[in-house]
C-alpha cells in the first residue's frame, strides 16, 4: 500500500504543479487553449486519484471500498455528462 500511496501523492503533487504551470503560461501569453489545458488537468487530477484508489483496493481485495470508489467514479462521470449538455 505504501507504494500506491506514494504514487498517488506524486500524481497530486506533479499534476497540480503541471496544471498551475500550464494555466500561468496561458495567462502570460494570452492563450485560451493553454489555459483550458491547465484547467482540464486540474479537473482530471481527482479522477486519476479515484482510479488509483480503486486499483489499490482491488489489489487488497477490499471490495467494499472498491464499491465506494466505483460509486464516486460514477458520480464524477455523471456530472461530466450532465455538465457537458
Amino acid at each position: 500500500m505504501a507504494q500506491i500511496e506514494k504514487n498517488l501523492e506524486n500524481l497530486l503533487q506533479y499534476g497540480t504543479w503541471s496544471a498551475t504551470f500550464l494555466t500561468t503560461i496561458g495567462v502570460l501569453i494570452s492563450s485560451n487553449s493553454t489555459i483550458n489545458c491547465g484547467i482540464g488537468l486540474f479537473i482530471l487530477i481527482p479522477v486519476g486519484r479515484v482510479l488509483g484508489l480503486i486499483l489499490s483496493f482491488l489489489k487488497e481485495k477490499d471490495f467494499k471500498m472498491v464499491s465506494a470508489g466505483l460509486l464516486v467514479m460514477s458520480i464524477i462521470v455523471l456530472s461530466f455528462l450532465v455538465g457537458g449538455h
